[in-house]
């Protein structure tokens, strides 16, 4: 039989480069690796409890029901990751059926990267930059563990993929296609509840200029609604009108405690955090507790918002160049590493400070460390091509960077590899293109598109 003469083997290695990465990183998590990302004092642990109340007592409580009783596990995640370990038999050890379909949508991921760069953003398929991008050992640990991350990944990849195919096709079913993909992200991970005003705010300008009437007006809400459903029901069960508490969690503990600890030091910081967390666990009712948290977190970091700015712009250079390695902790089951990384050693002595602390690594961490920073720098800079480029045309270049940055703002001083693994498809499609097309114009490359029907 010939072959046909369009036929790239180049496309048909990677395609098996892919495949091959997960299903290694699949039989060695099965024989050696640690399925459980900080359990079990975390996040596996609370969907796993989830899941067993979705199953026991149709309830989306994140902890042990017979323990008694926490407000905050109300509402810690959204109900559709538990629902998907309990649907896949997953609750139990050894996750099997759960990790089989992770690994198949983490390589669905990957690919449909692949198909919409070549598609939409004029990247070559042939293009020796793909395999480079699959230099990201989080993309295949997270397939393996018991998080939400990988499922996410393809409901945000999806919801932009069709938003891209709505700007340039005009088609109504890919704009409901897309919303409705970004509410089944905000199903999956509280993160992204509030992505529902820019993509408002984006798709509300979009009209106006293209003068298309109220016609689209029901699809934008499908995102709204989704939110405001959810924070009905955990009014409901807290007496708080909120989406999900480990926001304030985060905002407690990470932001206002890491800002304070820059700003006052870490001994006054642990005193003011606990003081407050004393009084919160004092108030009358829980929404009096958590309003308190707010407003006096929010205090604090507008005190000492030049500390917090410094540190969030800390937190976006992290978020895109960090390397995981504590994915990579997490997956081999190693014990964590509590040393200042390079960054803070860079604060506290310099470049010698940090020459010494590479120095002191085996030879093939610095070598996987140097590697992965050139890509991630490599891909930044690229990254900054595409923003500043004129292909493909500017709705399609916001809807791709916007959600992009989204998610690196919001990840703010807690930044890491993790963080970045749901827009990664997103990031690596975009940096190649802004690479191959850093010399070109609109015009030179200005073809039609098609929908993704």
């Amino acid at each position: 039989m010939a072959i046909h003469r369009d036929f790239n083997p180049r496309i048909l290695i990677f395609i098996l480069t892919v495949v091959f990465l997960h299903a290694a990183t699949f039989f060695f998590g099965i024989r050696h690796g640690h399925p459980y990302y900080g359990y079990p004092k975390s996040d596996s642990y609370g969907y796993l409890a989830q899941a067993k109340n979705i199953r026991d007592a149709g309830s989306w409580y994140c902890g042990d029901l017979d323990s008694g009783f926490d407000p905050n596990l109300v509402s810690q995640r959204p109900p559709l990751y538990g629902l998907v370990i309990y649907l896949t038999g997953g609750i139990l050890p050894p996750h099997m059926g759960l990790l089989i379909i992770q690994n198949l949508l983490g390589i669905a991921n990957i690919l449909f990267m692949f198909w919409l760069g070549t598609r939409f953003l004029g990247i070559r398929k042939d293009h020796p930059g793909w395999f480079a991008l699959l230099w990201f050992p989080s993309q295949f640990i997270f397939a393996n563990v018991v998080m939400s991350e990988i499922l996410f990944q393809s409901f945000v990849l999806t919801s932009v993929a069709f938003l891209m195919a709505f700007l340039k096709c005009g088609r109504r079913r890919d704009l409901y296609v897309s919303q409705f993909a970004l509410a089944l992200a905000m199903l999956t991970k509280p993160v992204m509840y509030l992505m529902w005003m820019p993509m408002a705010l984006f798709l509300l300008v979009y009209m106006i200029r293209k003068r298309t009437g109220i016609r689209y007006i029901p699809a934008i809400l499908i995102p709204f609604l989704t939110v405001l459903g959810i924070s009905l029901h955990n009014r409901q069960a807290t007496g708080y009108l909120h989406y999900a508490s480990i926001r304030n969690f985060n905002l407690l503990y990470y932001n206002t405690n890491y800002t304070l600890q820059e700003a006052v030091g870490a001994e006054k910081a642990d005193i003011m955090i606990t003081d407050l967390t004393h009084r919160i666990a004092h108030a009358t009712t829980y929404a009096e507790g958590q309003r308190l948290l707010e407003a006096q977190c929010l205090h604090w970091l507008w005190q000492y918002k030049g500390v917090y700015a410094r540190m969030e712009g800390k937190g976006l250079l992290k978020f895109f160049l960090d390397p995981g390695r504590w994915d990579l902790y997490n997956f081999l089951g190693l014990p964590q590493n509590d040393q200042p990384g390079w960054m803070s050693r860079y604060q506290t002595g310099g470049a010698k400070a940090v020459l010494a602390y590479v120095a002191s690594f085996p030879t093939w961490v610095w070598l996987f460390m140097f590697l992965t920073y050139g890509i991630n720098i490599w891909m930044l800079i690229g990254l900054m091509h595409f923003v500043r480029g004129r292909y493909p045309e500017r709705h399609m270049r916001i809807a791709v960077t916007g959600t992009i940055l989204y998610f690196a703002v919001l990840a703010g001083p807690l930044a890491s590899g993790r963080f970045r693994l749901p827009v990664y498809p997103l990031i690596a499609m975009a940096a190649l293109s802004g690479w191959a097309h850093r010399k070109t114009t609109t015009a030179a490359h200005d073809r039609p598109m098609v929908s993704l029907e």
